[in-house]
């Protein structure tokens, strides 16, 4: 797994990012030969608190109310979902070079506009749809609408 798929379970399983500071005690019981290089998350109950760091090679490294570790006020954490978007691997040109209608959800991804403003560009005129259903646009007029400096 990298960084980030631990990172992203760490939080999941409650933890928080710790910013407080670590004295040489505390250091010591680590026994970590990259301190500079340590990402400390906590995990605090009504007894005790939880730490993890994901800084070396052979993470995690799990303490259970360390002495040496600061005491912090706790912080608001936003409760927020990550994800992430998948990116196209071809270019566009390439894509207008090898196909000759697009999908409106394709089209809209392209040109970094919704689906509902790629309509709009077909029924004005700016983009050439395919005469029969579904609604499908050709390469040609995707790539000048691509290329256009204007909006």
């Amino acid at each position: 797994m990298s960084i980030i798929d631990d990172v992203l379970a760490v939080l999941e399983e409650g933890y928080r990012p710790y910013y407080g500071k670590v004295s040489e005690q505390g250091q010591k019981q680590v026994e970590c030969e990259n301190w500079d290089n340590t990402f400390w998350f906590v995990k605090e109950t009504e007894t005790r608190r939880a730490f993890m760091c994901l800084g070396c090679e052979s993470r995690p490294c799990v303490l259970t109310d360390p002495e040496g570790f600061e005491l912090t006020a706790k912080r608001p954490v936003m409760q927020t979902k990550v994800s992430f978007m998948e990116t196209r691997s071809v270019p566009p040109e390439d894509l207008f070079r090898h196909k000759k209608w697009f999908r409106c959800n394709e089209a809209a991804s392209l040109l970094a506009i919704s689906e509902r403003k790629v309509r709009y560009l077909v029924e004005e005129g700016a983009l050439v749809p395919h005469e029969d259903s579904p609604l499908r646009i050709t390469a040609e007029s995707l790539e000048a609408q691509y290329n256009r400096e204007e909006w």
